[in-house]
């Protein structure tokens, strides 16, 4: 493995180069050195990762859009009634079809965060030497990994579902003794005692398993790695990706968590002051009908931006600190 001036190893891994700063460091050191390499090629990597994420979320949305009407056509169809309550979801969902939809829906939306993954890594590799990256070229390249990208979502999504199994049955004894006296809906609108105390148990059950979830993530971390740049099938990549993972959870789970809370928190603040500015100057101009209409729906259409695009750069960060990490 050659190494580069100013203290950088260079590692090709299926065609495509990784810069690693060596950093020798304990602590606090090495935990914000994490965050200052990735940060610093974040300026490169911006332009065509937005670009990117723009085309890979518009194709998610025209798949899952239509996907959706569908399933809600055959519910309603299969019911033969006018509307869907939520004991004919349940029933449907308990039932082998609303398993198997179940798997395939969690497996589609992991397939597309598998596919974003790629198509992030190599755009940061990319930008890296290239004047000008080409996103249309990148799309079209996801697809030669997307057969193998499908079969890890739909590997993946059956053991999150396995591992729910205990939890759902729980969550489904508390709703059978504590909220079928009467109608979902009573319970949501009147907030009877046996509501809350059921929110409260079914909640705790749901943080163990969100707990549980964010473990087997992590565990899984280095699959899509693996499996794009070693060029290994889909169970062998979560295999290797196990072994690679085991005993380091925290060394992986708390820089990417302490980039989400920063991300949450920071989108939350600009959020806040949005809103601030705005009731301010509605203030200070008036509250006619002309001028709180356009206030609001531009203070609206700037809060859904910065959020969309804090939650891009959320996004980008992540796949970037988990190249780091792999490497």
């Amino acid at each position: 493995m050659p190494r580069l001036a100013g203290g950088c190893k260079q590692s090709e891994t299926g065609g495509l180069v990784f810069f690693v700063v060596r950093n020798r460091s304990n602590g606090f050191k090495m935990f914000w050195a994490r965050y200052r390499n990735t940060i610093d090629r974040l300026r490169v990597v911006f332009k065509p990762a937005i670009a990117f994420e723009f085309w890979a979320t518009l194709l998610f949305a025209v798949s899952i859009v239509p996907a959706s009407g569908w399933l809600l056509n055959r519910l309603v169809a299969a019911s033969g009634q006018f509307a869907v309550s939520d004991n004919d979801l349940i029933a449907f969902f308990l039932s082998t079809p609303g398993i198997l939809f179940l798997i395939f829906s969690v497996g589609f939306v992991l397939t597309f965060w598998f596919a974003e993954q790629v198509g992030l890594l190599m755009i940061s590799v990319r930008a890296s030497f290239e004047k000008k990256v080409a996103v249309s070229k990148v799309l079209w390249e996801q697809w030669a990994h997307l057969p193998a990208l499908v079969r890890l979502g739909l590997l993946q999504a059956a053991g999150f579902l396995v591992a729910s199994i205990p939890f759902i049955l729980a969550i489904g004894l508390i709703y059978r003794l504590l909220l079928t006296e009467f109608d979902l809906y009573f319970y949501i609108n009147v907030k009877p005692l046996s509501f809350w105390i059921a929110m409260i148990i079914a909640g705790t059950i749901s943080a163990i398993y969100f707990l549980l979830s964010a473990w087997l993530y992590v565990r899984w971390l280095f699959s899509i790695p693996i499996l794009v740049f070693e060029d290994i099938p889909p169970i062998g990549a979560l295999k290797k990706s196990w072994r690679q993972t085991r005993g380091r959870f925290w060394k992986f789970a708390v820089p990417l968590a302490a980039w989400w809370a920063a991300v949450l928190i920071s989108s939350a603040a600009i959020t806040w002051l949005v809103r601030t500015v705005a009731a301010q100057v509605l203030v200070h101009i008036g509250y006619t009908l002309k001028v709180v209409i356009p206030a609001v729906l531009v203070t609206l259409a700037l809060i859904t931006l910065v959020d969309i695009l804090w939650f891009i750069i959320g996004k980008i960060i992540h796949i970037m600190l988990t190249a780091y990490f792999y490497l």
